[in-house]
């Protein structure tokens, strides 16, 4: 072996060259020792032995010595693991020769001798590049390893101090898990009376159709449609007479069945564009956007029409409902703000109300206690 100094090592890539030939490794020398370290020797046990207590970066063998040993001596290099690239150095010009040794043997690079300089030094660099390129995902590794175990190691302090002082949070976390689950066993129901706790649901899960929030909602947006644009817009409001008897006379499953089937019939009575929503209870509201008040009116009318001659059926029973209807449409004038278009429609359906229900009524805006619109109640068998 070569002795170099530490001095000489210093920041120096080490390179082993494993060669029986002096010439051979008197030649690698030379090209190499401008840039590399270059320890150099003549069998394979003694290049092992060194390489178990200081491995370089690259090994340079002579595929006699690898044939020599068994062929064991490239794959003892890799089993002892620190990176090492092996280059191997052979005289092999058969091409099956030569795929037979890399296949055979845990190789990184061959070179065919004899060899020019540059293809030597081109090479070598290529694989010191590449040893350098595995120190850095190395390195990179080591430093995601450590800042994990730093991470665990803050985790573990942090829960060994929750541990520690806080015992009524933990005492009040599992009173807030068992909340949580009562709040879940009681969302379908808690949905039904439009107090949801799931912010973003917008529809009234018994009828299918928009819920209060959903409705608020584009109610603003046409509002705003209506105050910059002075488009027409109306709303109706329905609301089943009676009701309380259908669920007391046939139960609240049946009331359910005709809030349902209500729902269908309001959705085809009216355009694509206009807005249907459960109000609450057996109360329903339907935004008409680009429609002025008689417009409204007649949509109304024949909404009320339609339920009146419709049999609600609840199994085999066929039930006849009515329902009554308040109408209001804004204009440049009125109302000023859009809960107050909402109020005069909620003032125009309990007017229906007191009128005797089964009918349509449109107050006047200016004059809330005159009705500007009404119609006759239908008469039915």
């Amino acid at each position: 072996m070569q002795a170099v100094s530490a001095a000489a090592r210093q920041g120096r890539p080490q390179v082993m060259v494993v060669d029986d030939d002096p010439r051979d490794t008197q030649a690698l020398s030379e090209q190499l020792s401008g840039r590399y370290e270059v320890r150099t020797y003549a069998d394979a046990p003694a290049a092992l032995d060194a390489l178990r207590d200081d491995p370089p970066d690259l090994l340079i063998c002579e595929q006699r010595i690898a044939e020599r040993s068994g062929s064991t001596f490239l794959q003892d290099v890799k089993r002892l693991g620190g990176g090492t690239k092996i280059i191997v150095l052979t005289a092999f010009v058969n091409l099956d020769t030569v795929l037979s040794t890399i296949q055979s043997v845990y190789i990184d690079y061959f070179l065919a001798k004899p060899f020019e300089r540059g293809q030597l030094n081109h090479v070598v660099n290529t694989a010191w590049a590449d040893r350098q390129r595995d120190r850095d995902r190395e390195a990179l590794l080591s430093a995601n390893r450590h800042t994990i175990q730093e991470l665990e190691r803050l985790k573990g302090n942090l829960e060994a101090s929750v541990v520690a002082h806080a015992e009524a949070l933990i005492q009040l976390n599992a009173e807030l898990e068992r909340a949580l689950l009562a709040i879940q066993d009681k969302n379908r129901e808690l949905t039904k009376l439009n107090e949801s706790l799931t912010v973003q649901a917008t529809i009234d899960p018994l009828t299918g159709l928009h819920n209060r929030r959903e409705f608020d909602r584009r109610l603003a947006e046409e509002w705003a449609r209506f105050k910059r644009y002075s488009r027409p817009l109306s709303l109706i409001m329905l609301d089943i007479d009676h009701f309380k008897q259908v669920n007391d006379t046939y139960g609240h499953e049946c009331g359910d069945r005709v809030l349902f089937t209500l729902a269908g019939l309001m959705r085809s009575s009216v355009r694509i564009q206009d807005t249907v929503c459960r109000f609450g209870g057996e109360e329903f509201i339907v935004l008409l956007p680009e429609t002025p008040l008689p417009a409204a009116f007649q949509v109304a009318e024949n909404l009320r029409h339609r339920v009146a001659e419709h049999a609600f059926f609840c199994q085999d029973i066929a039930l006849r409902i009515q329902v009554s209807l308040g109408v209001a449409g804004a204009t440049d004038s009125t109302p000023l703000a859009s809960d107050e278009l909402l109020k005069m429609t909620d003032q125009s359906m309990y007017r229906a109300k007191q009128d005797g229900r089964n009918r349509t009524v449109a107050l006047d805006p200016n004059h809330p206690e005159r009705v500007l619109l009404s119609s006759a109640p239908q008469l039915t068998a």
